[in-house]
């Protein structure tokens, strides 16, 4: 994965409990949400979501 790459369920999360800084742990915690939420919705969900969110903030 190229540096900085983040998938559609990392950024969503990232929009949602606005978190910016860069940092390990921040990554991590990235990556456990974004996965426990592709476990419960689909990836169109997920999608549509995310793009209501930036429409909102």
């Amino acid at each position: 994965m190229p540096k900085g790459a983040s998938t559609i369920e990392q950024q969503f999360v990232r929009t949602v409990t606005a978190q910016y800084q860069k940092t390990l742990s921040r990554k991590i915690i990235e990556q456990l949400l974004s996965f426990s939420l592709y476990g419960f919705y689909s990836k169109s969900n997920i999608s549509a979501s995310y793009l209501y969110s930036l429409l909102c903030y």
